[in-house]
């Protein structure tokens, strides 16, 4: 039996577009882009308000993803590591424009609304009244996992984090760990865990948190815990949380 190459090109009913620049305007649309994800020249823009079908999401993304500030609502996973609408976002990503509501997410380690493992750049995204739940490492509103070199620009999170792993876990209502940079970001929801539980970001363990904050919260845990972050090796700039909106119940705060 013959094996042939995919072609964007066969999908135009569902990916309109050229060049490198395709439109989504369907939930049908996502799943076509899936076999394209990979591909670091292509550019997603989504055209329309979505509700994903529960289970569906964007394992791998090396290209561009615009959200176009469209929302998408009905996102539920369950189960596994490296999830959340993209599990993974390559150093060659961005992401964009993603405005998520209501979703529900629950896995393993690197957990988050939007990118489990970022390691490319986020921008102008959200994550508004979504439940965020980990049995492993790093857990966040939005990131699970911000890695070296990776950012995160003027986005948000709020709602429910919940990490469950009893050690050095990282829990974040934003980032659950941090590696790279966060800018001009903020959070606000509950916030609970272990070990490293921060209102913003669980761990900092290096790069650096710049212009960002935390307005209102309760963050919950035993060990290492803070209304900004539960650990900070980084640098942080001009970033704080309110001291009068959030609740820190727990051991040390940072």
């Amino acid at each position: 039996m013959s094996t042939g190459t995919l072609d964007i090109a066969n999908y135009s009913a569902s990916l309109p577009g050229s060049g490198n620049s395709y439109t989504i305007s369907s939930v049908q649309g996502i799943k076509d882009m899936l076999g394209f994800a990979d591909n670091p020249a292509y550019t997603f823009t989504l055209a329309n308000n979505l509700t994903l079908s529960a289970g569906l999401f964007i394992p791998y993304l090396a290209g561009t993803f615009d959200g176009g500030n469209y929302t998408i609502s009905g996102f539920n996973l369950s189960g596994g590591s490296k999830i959340g609408l993209i599990g993974v976002a390559a150093s060659s990503a961005t992401i964009k424009n993603v405005v998520l509501t209501g979703g529900i997410v629950s896995g393993g380690s690197y957990v988050g609304a939007l990118v489990g493992v970022n390691n490319g750049s986020i921008s102008n995204s959200s994550s508004s009244n979504g439940t965020v739940s980990g049995s492993g490492y790093d857990v966040g509103g939005l990131v699970g996992l911000n890695n070296y070199s990776a950012s995160i620009t003027n986005s948000f999170a709020n709602g429910s984090v919940t990490g469950s792993l009893p050690s050095v876990s990282g829990v974040g209502g934003l980032v659950g760990r941090n590696y790279g940079t966060v800018n001009s970001s903020h959070a606000s929801g509950s916030v609970s865990g272990s070990y490293g539980v921060g209102g913003l970001v669980g761990f900092s363990g290096g790069g650096s948190i710049n212009n960002s904050y935390v307005s209102s919260s309760t963050v919950v845990g035993d060990t290492n815990v803070g209304g900004l972050t539960g650990g900070n090796n980084g640098t942080l700039s001009n970033s704080h949380y309110d001291i009068d909106g959030v609740s820190i119940n727990g051991g040390t705060a940072a």
